[in-house]
């Protein structure tokens, strides 16, 4: 279930949504695109697409330079340093470290 994850709860919703995170079953980098599937005004399912990260951070990569993207909370999602990944920049507050852990985010 998927229940748990932020992108599927805000589509249930009735809103799209976008996220990041390790996926659930592969446990590979994504980003994620949510969309609630409506019939006659109603929520009915959630339609995701998720967006392979490694492609990007290699073309980052050559150029040259050293690239980290972070996530809402600082926490590096994709470097082509893999030393910085799943790092948070800045110490997580406690309600941070609360979500991550509840989404299981980066696992």
């Amino acid at each position: 279930s998927f229940s748990y994850r932020p992108y599927f709860k805000n589509a249930r919703r009735g809103e799209p949504a976008q996220y990041v995170g390790l996926g659930v079953r592969s446990n590979k980098r994504g980003y994620f695109f949510s969309s609630p599937l409506w019939l006659n005004g109603d929520v009915i399912g959630v339609i995701t697409v998720k967006v392979n990260l490694e492609q990007l951070e290699q073309r980052l990569a050559q150029s040259g330079a050293d690239v980290l993207v972070t996530d809402k909370h600082n926490v590096v999602f994709m470097s082509n340093l893999p030393d910085w990944r799943y790092r948070a920049l800045f110490p997580l507050s406690p309600t941070a470290i609360n979500e991550l852990t509840e989404t299981r985010q980066y696992g």
